[in-house]
């Protein structure tokens, strides 16, 4: 869905105030919550008014229905798949990754956490394991894999769990 489970709200954010990234990509961006919250907890809470932002937040969204006001916080955002757009992008600070792992088959996603770790400093992702179809006329919210920690060969850290939900953080690639 174009939204996430509220309990990734405060690990997350926590996470956004202790690293205060001057980088945030955020890949997935739906209604929009990342961003905003992203410029919420790195220019507002510094007190930096909108004409003195200094936090490059950009995102990107595979379908282009979902644009909405909230997109306002982004700086850019990119429309199309990640796994082709990413590769083209700069390095980022921060890279939320944030309910849409399951959203590709694991091979792939595999690879594409391995592209998401050389392009950034931090990592942070989130998967379900629940069933899911298209929804919102969007065939790619279709859950593709399930996860489960030992699937991934790099270190993570456990941030959030929730039933069948998982946050993790990881660093990038030096």
């Amino acid at each position: 869905m174009p939204t996430s489970h509220p309990m990734l709200i405060t690990p997350v954010a926590t996470q956004i105030l202790q690293l205060q990234p001057k980088s945030v990509l955020d890949i997935g961006v739906g209604f929009g919550k990342w961003g905003s919250l992203s410029r919420e907890y790195t220019d507002v809470w510094n007190q930096r008014e909108v004409k003195d932002y200094e936090t490059r937040i950009d995102g990107i969204e595979i379908f282009p229905n979902y644009r909405n006001p909230n997109w306002i916080n982004y700086d850019e955002i990119h429309m199309g798949d990640a796994q082709q757009i990413l590769p083209t992008l700069e390095s980022y600070d921060l890279i939320l990754f944030l309910a849409v792992l399951e959203h590709i088959e694991k091979a792939e996603a595999l690879e594409f956490l391995d592209v998401c770790r050389s392009k950034c400093k931090t990592l942070i992702f989130s998967y379900t394991n629940t069933a899911q179809g298209a929804a919102f006329g969007n065939a790619n919210e279709t859950h593709l894999s399930t996860w489960a920690p030992e699937d991934f060969s790099f270190p993570i850290e456990l941030l959030a769990q929730r039933k069948q939900s998982f946050v993790y953080k990881t660093g990038g690639v030096s």
